[in-house]
């Protein structure tokens, strides 16, 4: 049985064999022969010294027993025994253990040497079946991890190393067991939660023994100081109050099912475990953040609004930074997914001409092998991942090399495939396309459908509850042909995996990796700050892919890229279908949700955007019009030389649209019976001739615009007005307005505007 199944579980446990200044020591030395990180190799080496039972302190590393522990580690991690691991990945932890224990001997020169060639490996591996038949199954058991599995099949590792220390073996199988069960029935896993309870339960395990969970008093006791401890850490850590407050609240109902019901916890005092009541939320407290330069923000978009904004600047996030910051992250994946396709149908077209490799091909480059030779090989063999096949017919040049000529979809070669369908469909999650099944176990087309009507998609959504959660995408001309190029640039991994019996060749996404590692799931993209801090060349790969659209952001790269994500990309997506459509109605269709909810674009939007709708913008297009006549010169456009968009606004604002009235700006007054009556009024707008003509075409000029992602927000602002109040004309009967509107189009000039509406998005 292998001892350690996925190295994802390590962080979880303390080092207690390795003495805290050999870490530091071994660390060090990792950094000086250039190890970018030597975490998990120390945490396995750590499980190994554990597992014999040893204690490592600096004066036992010039020891003879030192040298074996270490000679022994190297043989385990040259089979799947001590852990479950690809081989080129077991192969760097030995080369990394012997670079630095060869280093090490500079500080510590009585330390033996270790070797990683093939004689000394023999030696190692055969000190690995020795030290084997003396492990300690306990602690075997320990390293196992607390692994649970979702409905969906994704996994996590519970950490309760710490509850085995302080509460035991048999206490912590019997916690862990109830919730891996549980576990089982939950599409997404409230995980973190148990892990804070194992950490206080740990921390204070005289004041809360086992004993605490059998006796009513004690665990009430016991959950209201955990309690505090969970709301002190969130207030200290700066967290939205209510986020947390549901987050307890969801724990205490899943506790009492789990524990209480069944009668394995005593049931507390007064029926249940403590529930803090939410507190009223209009808005301003969720998914906020205060940035570098002290502004609060709203974050739910890629776009960061500021909490507190005039009309001039929501008009410019709403109209203009909304939709440009959209249009980078797609004008990127574009790019991306054509590239990668162009790599793909190039392999297709090289192998034509060349012919397959045998073997015998090690000391050569690529270019020596000859490309059209090795994509020949390619399409001849298939996807096949083992080290000594790779370089008996790929050469000795770098697997990523390889894997990029041969088109392959690497760890982030799909994500761009992910952001482009979000921005088609924003109903699309990221639990949507995690795990999406494309095919039956018969190779039937389950997940894509193709029909005389067109092509769907069909997944899950799990949030919309077990009634609602299949959904069906119905896909346009763009995202069916996304779906097609994801398919053909998968189907070398599908293949493999279907003939190794893998289930993973169903999924629609697919990844090999950084190069030829065995096929997994596509996972979404994370990029944050650590992510880029541990993997710098991440950043410097998306500093090049995204350098043509630098000019257009509003702040420096890594902050937005930081800011792009699945999530926030379609929540921006849907407030643009807002800001197209005017309905809230709509924009929750969009989002694919099963009802309307009235508070949903208040989850989208901070306050000062909302305010500006209800104040002026709904005011505008959410009721009818009526314009003053139209009675001055159609030549107020010639006559006048607006040089930038701030001149035009300001014109149009003082002449083109008349005060809204107090009670409108500020509705939480209570309005009188004269008030509500001139609330279900009409609008006024004033428009003359010489003011509809300038509108005309100013909206012409954006929408002929060949940067539209440089039209600044009051310019569109201006343009969906112009659209409105020309719209209403029509719809209506008035002969003289009309008649005046023909006057207005026809002196319309699109030209004297070019120059405006770029001005202040350059």
């Amino acid at each position: 049985m292998t001892i350690i199944k996925n190295t994802s579980a390590l962080p979880n446990y303390p080092y207690k064999a390795l003495a805290p200044d050999v870490v530091d020591l071994l660390e060090r030395t990792a950094t000086r022969v250039g190890s970018i990180s030597i975490s998990t190799t120390l945490k396995l080496f750590e499980c190994y010294c554990d597992l014999q039972g040893v204690e490592v302190t600096y004066l036992t590393l010039s020891s003879p027993r030192y040298l074996n522990l270490v000679k022994g580690f190297m043989g385990a991690l040259s089979g799947n025994c001590f852990i479950d691991h690809e081989p080129a990945s077991r192969s760097s932890f030995v080369r990394l253990t012997s670079l630095v224990h060869e280093a090490l001997r500079i500080e510590i020169p009585a330390m033996g040497q270790v070797g990683y060639d093939k004689q000394n490996m023999r030696s190692n591996e055969g000190i690995w079946l020795e030290h084997r038949s003396k492990l300690d199954l306990e602690r075997v058991q320990y390293w196992n991890g607390w692994a649970v599995e979702s409905l969906k099949g994704k996994e996590f590792y519970l950490a309760l190393a710490c509850v085995w220390t302080s509460h035991g073996q048999d206490f912590t199988e019997d916690f862990y067991q109830e919730w891996r069960q549980f576990y089982k029935r939950q599409a997404r896993p409230a995980y973190s939660q148990v892990n804070k309870l194992a950490e206080f339960l740990s921390a204070n395990s005289q004041d809360w023994p086992a004993v605490t969970f059998q006796h009513p008093q004690m665990l009430k006791a016991f959950f209201l100081a955990f309690m505090k401890d969970f709301f002190l850490d969130a207030h200290h850590r700066g967290l939205n109050l209510n986020t947390q407050i549901k987050a307890w609240n969801s724990f205490m109902s899943n506790c009492e099912e789990i524990f209480i019901e069944t009668g394995k916890w005593a049931t507390p005092y007064q029926g249940g475990l403590p529930r803090p009541k939410e507190k009223p939320d209009l808005g301003h407290s969720s998914r906020k953040k205060i940035q570098d330069d002290g502004v609060v923000v709203h974050e739910k978009l890629i776009t960061p609004v500021p909490l507190y904004l005039t009309d001039e600047e929501a008009i410019e996030i709403l109209f203009s930074r909304v939709l440009t910051d959209i249009s980078i992250v797609k004008s990127w994946a574009i790019d991306q997914c054509q590239s990668l396709m162009t790599r793909v149908r190039e392999r297709k077209s090289l192998a034509a001409t060349g012919t397959p490799v045998t073997t015998g091909q090690s000391r050569k480059s690529a270019a020596e092998i000859g490309p059209e030779n090795i994509c020949a090989t390619f399409e001849r063999d298939g996807f096949i991942p083992a080290k000594k096949y790779l370089m008996q017919h790929f050469g000795s040049d770098s697997k990523a090399k390889i894997a990029e000529l041969l088109g392959l979809p690497t760890s982030e070669k799909l994500y761009p495939y992910q952001c482009l369908l979000v921005c088609e469909h924003p109903e699309i999650t990221a639990g949507f396309l995690s795990k999406l099944q494309l095919h039956n176990d018969n190779g039937d087309y389950i997940g894509y459908i193709k029909t005389e009507g067109g092509a769907r998609l069909i997944g899950y959504k799990d949030r919309r509850g077990k009634k609602f959660s299949e959904q069906v995408i119905n896909l346009t001309p763009s995202s069916q042909k996304w779906i097609e190029e994801i398919i053909e640039v998968t189907t070398p991994l599908r293949e493999a995996l279907r003939k190794q019996g893998n289930p993973i060749w169903k999924e629609l996404f697919i990844t090999c990796g950084l190069g030829f590692a065995r096929p997994i799931s596509a996972i979404p993209q994370m990029w944050n700050r650590s992510k880029f801090k541990l993997t710098e060349s991440l950043l410097d790969t998306l500093t090049q892919q995204f350098a043509p659209y630098e000019q257009l952001m509003p702040c420096e790269m890594q902050t937005f890229l930081e800011r792009v994500s699945l999530s926030s990309l379609r929540s921006s997506c849907g407030v643009e279908v807002y800001l197209r459509t005017k309905s809230v109605a709509e924009m929750a269709e969009a989002l694919g949700h099963a009802s309307y909810d009235t508070k949903l674009l208040r989850r989208y939007l901070p306050e000062a955007i909302l305010s500006f709708f209800q104040t002026r913008w709904i005011r505008i297009f959410q009721r009818s019009f009526i314009c003053e006549a139209m009675k001055d010169s159609p030549y107020l456009l010639d006559a006048t030389s607006f040089e930038n968009m701030d001149e035009l606004h300001v014109f149009l604002k003082n002449h083109a649209l008349k005060d809204i009235p107090h009670h409108l700006r500020n509705p939480d007054n209570k309005p009188s019976a004269e008030q509500v009556a001139a609330q279900n009024s009409q609008v006024y707008i004033s428009i003359d001739v010489g003011i509809m003509t300038a509108l005309l075409s100013l909206q012409a000029a954006v929408q002929a615009s060949e940067r539209a992602e440089q039209v600044c927000g009051r310019a569109r602002y201006w343009a969906e007005v112009s659209k409105a109040v020309s719209e209403e004309i029509e719809r209506g009967h008035d002969s003289l307005l009309k008649e005046h509107l023909n006057v207005a189009r026809n002196h319309c000039n699109p030209n004297r505007m070019n120059k405006v509406i770029h001005a202040t998005a350059a």
